[in-house]
């Protein structure tokens, strides 16, 4: 009898072990982003266009637009679409950035010598997104950061009238933590971001990110691990 028992519970353990493994298993999430640039003097058309409570250019707060973004105007310029996939509980990090600004440095001789900044000093965006099951089923909760480095003046070299000097560098910092629905699109005015536009013309810069549960397909799921359309 002390046998049977033994065995028996041998065996319930094997049964129980491929659920606990189940259930330790990390959800995977994709992360999409959009960096969006537009004419500074079109905050509010340009917001408004998307949703209609954005309606203040000093708007900071994040806004939950639902899964669908419609036509965006025709002033936006998308930057950068970046997609990346991560687990629950894990920091993920999508960057934009350009090589390190290259400047001249004038030597003792009176000679010219290009000089490269480190990697450090990289232009652009970065945003930093972690993520975690939310309070129900149909959502989850992100904490996000967009960092963005701009150049904001050079150094004036003696003698010579071109904007070659070593850069400044200007860094520019955005946090949120927020909860919304899984596959919504999320809209963040990254105010006081100025991308350098065409024709002279500076910009403002949005944020767009939308949170998916995947599978390891890459396809979009619901809570039950079901395949959704995209």
């Amino acid at each position: 009898m002390g046998v049977n028992r033994v065995y028996l519970m041998a065996c319930l353990a094997l049964l129980a072990n491929p659920l606990l493994v189940h259930a330790k298993e990390a959800i995977q999430y994709e992360i999409d982003a959009k960096f969006v640039a537009y004419p500074t003097n079109d905050t509010v058309a340009a917001m408004g266009a998307i949703d209609t409570t954005l309606v203040s250019s000093n708007e900071f707060s994040p806004k939950n637009l639902g899964p669908n973004l419609g036509t965006p105007p025709a002033t936006w310029s998308v930057l950068s679409a970046p997609r990346v996939t991560t687990v629950a509980g894990v920091q993920a990090q999508i960057r934009v950035v350009e090589e390190p600004p290259q400047y001249f440095e004038k030597q003792a001789d009176g000679s010219f010598q290009l000089r490269q900044m480190s990697d450090k000093d990289s232009l652009g965006i970065t945003l930093t997104v972690t993520t975690m099951p939310g309070t129900i089923d149909e959502t989850v909760k992100l904490e996000a950061q967009v960092k963005y480095r701009s150049i904001m003046q050079r150094e004036q070299l003696p003698g010579v009238s071109l904007d070659v000097g070593k850069p400044t560098i200007r860094i520019l910092t955005h946090k949120f933590t927020m909860e919304v629905a899984v596959g919504d699109w999320i809209l963040s005015n990254l105010s006081g971001f100025v991308y350098p536009g065409h024709e002279n013309g500076d910009q403002e810069m949005l944020l767009l990110v939308r949170i998916r549960r995947v599978n390891e397909r890459g396809q979009p799921i619901d809570a039950a691990g079901r395949v959704v359309g995209d």
